[in-house]
């Protein structure tokens, strides 16, 4: 959705996706930082990979909301090797998602993230969800938040978020409401 390789963008990416078969999303640039906010509404879409920032590309803000969608690979709100100097906001309300939710990006930092799972359909997830980001380099400078809200009907015993299953690299809020 960004600018590519050295051009320079000034203005906020809002974009609408429904019903796409994407291999991967980035909400930013490739290799060309954008002083933006990347805004991605994701309905009934099929992607491999989605970055709500950029490639190696560094934006200020990502708002990410995603329903009745299928993710076949990881979601990050923020970008690959490229930084996030906001906030992250993560948003999923429905869809299936067969490996990990992080809120952070892969080897970038993030000024915060909140990541928010509520069901408002049917969520399938095969995964994990990190309030932070993958990768020694991924780092959350401020505050990171998860809130899951899920229809769970599960015992105690049942129910596998743990401290491992839900995390961040700064001070971390989680809320699980059932």
């Amino acid at each position: 959705c960004g600018n590519n390789e050295s051009g320079d963008i000034k203005y906020n990416i809002n974009a609408t996706i429904n019903n796409a078969n994407i291999t991967t999303l980035y909400g930013g640039g490739n290799n060309a930082n954008d002083n933006i906010t990347t805004n991605l509404t994701i309905n009934n879409s099929h992607f491999n990979e989605i970055y709500g920032g950029g490639r190696a590309a560094d934006v200020d803000n990502v708002i990410i909301s995603i329903k009745d969608s299928v993710v076949d690979s990881n979601i990050y709100g923020g970008g690959y090797e490229g930084h996030v100097s906001g906030n992250v906001s993560l948003s999923i309300e429905s869809g299936t998602f067969n490996k990990n939710i992080y809120g952070g990006g892969y080897a970038g930092t993030v000024g915060s993230t909140n990541v928010s799972i509520i069901d408002n359909g049917i969520i399938l997830i095969n995964g994990n969800v990190f309030g932070g980001g993958e990768g020694q380099k991924a780092t959350v400078k401020t505050t990171t938040d998860v809130i899951i809200d899920l229809d769970l009907n599960l015992s105690a015993t049942e129910t596998k978020f743990t401290s491992d299953t839900i995390s961040g690299k700064s001070e971390v809020n989680v809320t699980i409401l059932d």
